[in-house]
């Protein structure tokens, strides 16, 4: 979705839940991440991430590791989640040309 804003960009594009997730996810796949190295990756804001981070961990999507520091790592679930998010990205973009619409 695009929408104006009054900032020095004439477009700014909104994020979904969903993307917000499998952008969550991406920044912990493959080693273990704090919530800072999260937060600047994904480009979430400290309350995003906190809000974020606790539904993830519930869904067992992501994995908190305690320890001297405190990390996450994405758990077989979510990479199950990320894999299959990134195959209906590929359908949607390969597709998205070929969509008509009707009146």
């Amino acid at each position: 979705m695009t929408i104006t804003t009054s900032s020095s960009k004439p477009y700014a594009t909104t994020r979904d839940k969903t993307e917000l997730i499998a952008s969550i996810l991406k920044a912990a796949n493959g080693r273990s991440v704090n919530a800072a190295q999260i937060m600047y990756s994904a480009f979430l804001s400290h309350a995003q991430i906190k809000q974020y981070l606790s539904i993830l961990i519930y869904a067992g999507l992501i994995k908190y590791q305690e320890g001297n520091r405190r990390t996450y790592r994405i758990s077989g679930k979510g990479m199950r989640f990320l894999y299959l998010y990134n195959e209906i990205s590929k359908l949607l973009n390969n597709s998205s040309s070929d969509v008509h619409f009707c009146k």
